[in-house]
């Protein structure tokens, strides 16, 4: 992702999400329209093109200037935390029960913050409608829910856990792997 300055110092930067030159156009369109499908949530990243630019797959969105993995709840105020979380929720809410995506890879780099620390829901690369089968569980491990490495389906259950996850490292600093054990004791 680079981040583009505008020339005019009263317009705000952009983002230009560019592809490997090996991805599949099929992918990438299909990122391109789940993410432009739930985009008018207030708490969804703001996309506003996609197509080729430079002869690679790219996605132009809003800019925002930092992610929750920076955000610091020790000097926050509740109320602003409490702001994010629901904000979060709100986006993840929306998207699933009006368009049918599960996002299947919610951590901190991928909710960011604006100016005012409104969170915004980004990369839906490995997203999907809940009418497809995914055999394949993916997305980060250290936030993919316990059940999809036994081969279950992502679902909003499992993004739910990655949220918890999340939220969970924002707090402590520490990520929420590092106290799971898959023993079956």
């Amino acid at each position: 992702v680079y981040q583009l300055l505008p020339v005019n110092p009263f317009h705000e930067a952009l983002a230009l999400k560019s592809y490997l030159q090996d991805q599949l156009f099929e992918d990438f369109e299909k990122e391109a329209r789940i993410w432009f499908s739930v985009s008018d949530h207030p708490n969804i990243a703001q996309p506003f093109w996609y197509g080729l630019f430079d002869k690679k797959f790219s996605i132009l969105a809003e800019w925002y200037p930092t992610s929750v993995n920076e955000y610091r709840v020790e000097t926050s105020k509740k109320k602003e935390f409490q702001t994010i979380v629901l904000g979060i929720l709100s986006g993840l809410s929306y998207a699933y029960e009006k368009h049918g995506v599960i996002h299947r890879d919610i951590k901190p780099s991928n909710i960011l913050l604006d100016k005012v620390n409104k969170p915004k829901i980004n990369d839906f690369g490995i997203s999907i409608l809940i009418r497809e089968k995914n055999i394949i569980s993916y997305g980060t491990k250290e936030y993919m829910a316990p059940e999809l490495f036994i081969g279950y389906q992502s679902s909003v259950k499992t993004d739910i856990y990655a949220l918890g996850a999340t939220l969970f490292e924002i707090i402590t600093t520490k990520q929420a792997i590092d106290f799971v054990s898959f023993d079956d004791r």
